[in-house]
């Protein structure tokens, strides 16, 4: 297939849908070379290409933001992790001090500790 500007269209479609360049090199006919060298050499080409992808990420992303807006839990808590920063399954360390009036406790039997607090 030779290029032509005609295949723009058609290109800013197939990228917008989530196909990757291999996948409309395909659908063009072209080998993945020479997809690359149009894209390298062709500014209309790479426009197109890149225009289409935005477009397929700014489709996704809004309907990701329309079901966590209309209270799909699953897209809030993957919208919150991929844009606000949160964090699953982070290590807690917590630290247990087990003194009572400077006495360390772990290590005493119940009657000692009975003993201990009765006074």
């Amino acid at each position: 297939m030779k290029y032509s500007d005609d295949l723009l269209k058609n290109v800013e479609e197939m990228a917008s849908s989530g196909l990757s360049q291999l996948q409309i090199a395909n659908a063009l006919g072209i080998n993945e070379a020479t997809l690359y060298k149009w894209k390298k050499s062709k500014p209309k080409f790479r426009k197109a290409l890149l225009q289409g992808q935005g477009q397929g990420v700014k489709n996704i992303a809004n309907a990701l933001y329309n079901a966590a807006i209309s209270g799909n839990v699953q897209a809030q808590k993957f919208f919150l992790l991929c844009r606000a920063g949160w964090r699953e399954n982070e290590p807690v360390n917590i630290e247990v001090k087990q003194e009572v009036n400077g006495i360390d406790v772990k290590s005493m039997s119940n009657e000692e500790l009975e003993q201990l607090a009765d006074g």
